[in-house]
């Protein structure tokens, strides 16, 4: 692809004759030559380049190896295939936890950057799982939390209901201290302060 990318395929499908030496066009063709050989021998491992440096000609080179590695080894593909399987699992896996993460609200930002600095990363399956394990310790906060303030309103509630009473009570029992009577106090008392005009007695027993 990259050679084709260059309009260089010619050179080593051998389509571009080798000038003369001394033809001006020569030093043209070196250069390119070496360009591509350059390229091809950086595309290989060292071994392999070390196996080729012998020879001069990017065509050269391109079809020695050709003919070294362009037999069909089903071993070979098969183990090509399978690494290729696994790399492409363990993209979508991240892929598939970038996005989970993403769309996480702002109140699991501690437990998003804990996932993030994991070394490796976990899966999608074991994200949501330390997600949920937050939610969880957050609405058992909550209803605890909860619960003491209604603990908190049903203890200020009686209290103000018993303050009440007592006030109630204390208004339903004033006793005056002149004569020992309920029902009034000594400045409202009839036999201290004198009674009013057409009063009457009551029967005993009332005060």
């Amino acid at each position: 692809m990259a050679l084709m990318s260059k309009n260089k395929m010619s050179f080593v499908r051998g389509l571009v004759a080798v000038p003369r030496k001394l033809d001006p066009r020569y030093y043209y063709w070196e250069r390119c030559n070496t360009m591509v050989l350059s390229w091809i021998l950086r595309a290989v491992s060292s071994t392999i380049a070390w196996s080729v440096l012998w020879i001069n000609t990017a065509e050269g080179v391109w079809k020695d190896l050709k003919k070294r590695f362009s037999q069909h080894d089903v071993f070979r593909v098969v183990e090509i295939r399978h690494k290729s399987t696994i790399q492409s699992k363990a993209h979508l896996e991240n892929d598939m936890l970038s996005a989970f993460l993403t769309g996480l609200n702002d109140s699991y930002i501690n437990t998003k950057h804990q996932i993030m600095l994991r070394k490796p990363l976990p899966d999608v399956s074991e994200a949501f799982s330390m997600i949920s394990q937050q939610e969880r310790q957050v609405c058992i906060e909550s209803s605890t939390l909860e619960d003491s303030m209604t603990g908190a309103n049903i203890f200020f509630t009686i209290a103000d209901n018993n303050n009440r009473r007592t006030f109630s009570n204390q208004k339903q029992k004033l006793v005056c201290s002149y004569c020992g009577y309920t029902g009034h106090t000594i400045d409202k008392c009839y036999k201290k302060n004198g009674y009013p005009p057409g009063w009457k007695p009551r029967n005993k027993g009332f005060g």
